[in-house]
């Protein structure tokens, strides 16, 4: 197994849907979700991210092996059942060492207490944990929330989209989390998420001045509702890095981070950031924390990890890294070009230069923009997102061995 953190760590498994419909699977998603979300904003916890706790849905769970895939003391688990307004939740802790529960509670509720019920399962489970885990916190941990039950649904609904991270779901997403902020203009959350899908839609290449501009509208409007919210600054963040405001999108990293150590995909996006802003050491530090978070981590992980491995001068392990995540899109090809090219890989280099150069070329041409003069013109869109002159170079560099003329 793995080694255990140094601090109380602990999973949360999905909470068994009991309403006999599996139509509202999403509501027992959510709710999971959002204690894990809860438990994660303390830092002196160690919480595995979502995306791994949901490795284990709809399984029979032998606690012991969970807590030693995931590499954690302790284990969450409970079950919801929703009839009509009322709702029933359980919900168990459990040392995965031995078995043993440590606490386990009832709630039978209606459905508007649904956000007391979660932050009373959180303040126990930090309550009885090892280790005086500040108090402070609880009340920075407090969300702004909706009071609208119908707002809070859709945006559930659009979280079971938004986690799976295809540009169609995404698309979903963001109809749903719409919908939420029409029926609450002032619910952050769906604002926050919004803006999130804005953010991951560009990553895949589908943006614009507009996007950024829109995003941008967004963004501030979730910060100026919920200042707390470690999403919106990293969505922020990463506007204000495409736009080449490189200070003040440095400071909205570290207010992410500030925020939220626990928060494996957030921390995931922010080592990307950090490499584009030069800190590559840090970086490289962080994609890994983040893998230890979310041991079932996607594939983007690696292509991060790779990135910083490759502007820190770790050639051969940005190969492999770059490799083990697999095709994402067209610049997926030009940073293994310039990975193969410092490794001293020549041959495969070429290949992965000549695939970007020939795919880039024809996305501008059916795009309708114009044809670059020079294969220099091609990457200069990516160059200056770099701050540091020093890490263009080590891009340049990488590239012209590949076969880039310039």
């Amino acid at each position: 197994g793995t080694e255990l953190p140094d601090k109380p760590s602990i999973a949360v498994l999905p909470f068994t849907n009991m309403s006999g419909d599996p139509e509202q699977e999403y509501f027992s998603d959510g709710i999971t979700e959002d204690i894990i979300t809860a438990l994660s904003r303390f830092p002196a916890l160690f919480v595995i991210a979502r995306h791994s706790s949901f490795v284990f849905k709809g399984r029979a769970v032998d606690l012991k092996e969970a807590g030693a895939t995931l590499g954690v003391r302790y284990l969450v688990e409970g079950s919801v059942r929703k009839a009509g307004n009322r709702i029933r939740i359980t919900a168990q802790l459990i040392d995965a060492a031995t078995g043993d529960h440590i606490w386990a509670e009832r709630y039978d509720r209606s459905i508007e207490d649904i956000f007391d019920v979660q932050d009373e399962v959180t303040n126990a489970i930090v309550a009885t944990l090892p280790g005086q885990i500040e108090k402070a916190v609880v009340e920075r941990g407090e969300r702004k929330r909706t009071e609208n039950m119908t707002a809070y649904d859709y945006l559930l609904r659009g979280n079971m989209y938004f986690h799976r991270i295809s540009h169609d779901d995404l698309l979903e997403a963001k109809r749903l989390y719409a919908k939420a902020i029409e029926l609450d203009s002032k619910f952050a959350l769906a604002y926050s998420r919004l803006a999130a899908c804005d953010n991951l839609l560009a990553g895949m290449g589908f943006e614009s001045e507009d996007t950024w501009n829109e995003t941008l509208k967004t963004v501030q409007r979730a910060l100026a509702l919920d200042s707390n919210d470690n999403w919106s600054h990293l969505t922020l963040a990463w506007t204000l890095l495409r736009k080449h405001r490189f200070d003040e999108s440095e400071g909205q990293f570290e207010k992410t981070l500030a925020l939220n150590r626990n928060d494996a995909h957030c921390i995931s996006w922010l080592a990307l950031g950090f490499v584009y802003l030069g800190r590559t050491e840090e970086a490289y530090a962080l994609i890994r924390d983040a893998m230890r978070l979310n041991p079932f981590h996607p594939n983007s992980y690696h292509h991060v990890l790779g990135h910083a491995a490759y502007f820190t001068g770790r050639y051969d392990e940005a190969v492999r890294e770059l490799r083990r995540g697999g095709e994402y899109g067209i610049w997926h090809h030009a940073n293994l070009a310039a990975a193969y090219g410092q490794a001293g890989r020549l041959e495969e280099a070429r290949a992965e230069w000549l695939t970007f150069t020939e795919t880039r070329r024809k996305q501008l041409t059916q795009s309708g923009a114009p044809q670059p003069a020079s294969d220099l013109e091609l990457v200069t869109e990516r160059l200056e997102r770099f701050r540091r002159e020093i890490d263009q170079e080590r891009y340049l560099d990488g590239l012209r061995r590949a076969g880039l003329s310039a």
